[in-house]
């Protein structure tokens, strides 16, 4: 018995093993770290430093697009999890993670973006869940809420708009959340300015996800 037959003896939602186009059984993913398994309703990653982990629905379809275990999230550190609220879902990753509700979607958040949600409360703070994935904008990086924004720059660090408002408490520099693309120019003056006038502009919609088991092998 391996961790991955364990961890689907704990879980037997997830079906039978299924042949998603490498073979039904359990697959070393020849990155020198894990091994994966496909069931009928999900799949169950392995490494020897994130263990055993399910993964399904939206939020495996999500993984998937982004490119799985080799993407910039890596291999998932949880199953998947209810929200608090007992609305929305989500698994954590090595670099990051993916929440799933209702209305919005399944969308990725990592790096200083998401330590700074994480601070102001995650999903239970004032801007809610993720309505994007984290995107490039001029001078850095955003990622897009129910309630708001959170755009951050190299030098000016992120500073949370909720529906239009400039957090006054910004958190200081920090890492990038993703390497800014090469030839963007940071004007810090004046962008968060420019992101409050495209904020009040714009609603925020989602159209909701496919909660089905989609995604098929190789993620």
């Amino acid at each position: 018995m391996s961790a991955i037959d364990d961890k689907r003896g704990q879980l037997p939602f997830l079906g039978d093993p299924v042949d998603e186009g490498a073979g039904s059984g359990e697959l070393d993913l020849g990155d020198g770290r894990g091994r994966a398994r496909d069931y009928q309703n999900g799949s169950i990653y392995f490494t020897p430093q994130t263990g055993a982990h399910e993964i399904h629905g939206a939020i495996r379809v999500k993984w998937a697009q982004l490119g799985g275990h080799r993407s910039f999230l890596g291999y998932p550190t949880t199953d998947e999890t209810g929200c608090p609220d007992g609305r929305g879902r989500f698994n954590h990753f090595e670099h990051g993670s993916i929440y799933w509700s209702p209305p919005t979607g399944a969308h990725e958040v990592h790096g200083a973006i998401r330590e700074r949600w994480a601070q102001l409360g995650f999903e239970r703070s004032r801007l809610r869940y993720p309505t994007s994935d984290e995107q490039d904008m001029t001078g850095g990086r955003i990622s897009r809420f129910q309630g708001g924004l959170i755009p951050w720059t190299p030098s000016g660090g992120d500073h949370p708009v909720f529906d239009g408002v400039i957090d006054a408490n910004p958190s200081p520099p920090r890492t990038a959340s993703r390497e800014v693309r090469r030839g963007h120019s940071v004007m810090l003056e004046g962008q968060h300015r420019n992101v409050v006038a495209r904020t009040q502009d714009t609603r925020l919609e989602d159209t909701g996800a496919d909660t089905q088991h989609t995604a098929k092998r190789r993620v």
